[in-house]
């Protein structure tokens, strides 16, 4: 999951992947605005779970816990 892994990233290492990937959409339900990123990074930080409902691959809803 790859929001369980950028919520830990520096603020620096988060802004350069986000630049040298973007952030385009891959199905409706993807985040692409990086207001609603930090948003469900910070949601990530807190609760130590991350959910992909549909955000990657239509039809795949995935979760992940951090340690």
């Amino acid at each position: 999951m790859g929001k369980s892994i950028v919520a830990h990233m520096s603020p620096q290492e988060l802004e350069e992947a986000l630049l040298s990937h973007g952030m385009p959409p891959l199905t409706p339900a993807t985040i692409t605005t990086r207001a609603r990123l930090q948003e469900e990074l910070e949601q990530v930080r807190h609760e130590g779970v991350a959910l992909d409902n549909e955000q990657n691959i239509t039809g795949i809803i995935c979760f992940a816990i951090g340690a």
